[in-house]
């Protein structure tokens, strides 16, 4: 992914129980500043002010992905459908910010 031009940050949730400790995780992986807090809207805030100086494409990489969904199923669902609507609002074609990607890895369930 790095040779796509797109900057990696792997985030591993082994440890994370619910959606408060998701956020911290992107915010230490991303440098936010203190003055941000840890929600959603800080989230949003810091990309949106990044990206109206300087376009940004970032890859997030959530390894272990499996043992947040185990620890929190409501959780999980809640952050993964915000991140992807997060993800479309920031690289709208009219007023874009950057490009960011999105990845859930881990040992998953197999369906049976």
């Amino acid at each position: 992914m790095a040779g796509s031009g797109l900057s990696v940050l792997e985030i591993d949730v082994a440890d994370v129980r619910r959606e408060a400790d998701l956020q911290a995780a992107l915010g230490r992986a991303l440098k936010k500043p203190d003055e941000y807090g840890d929600n959603w809207d800080a989230l949003r805030d810091l990309l949106r002010e990044r990206g109206a100086s300087t376009l940004w494409a970032i890859a997030v990489v959530f390894s272990s992905a499996p043992a947040f969904l185990r620890a929190d199923v409501h959780g999980f669902v809640r952050a993964v459908s915000i991140l992807q609507n997060l993800s479309l609002e920031l690289s709208d074609l009219d007023e874009p910010y950057g490009q960011l990607e999105l990845f859930y890895v881990g040992e998953w369930p197999s369906a049976r």
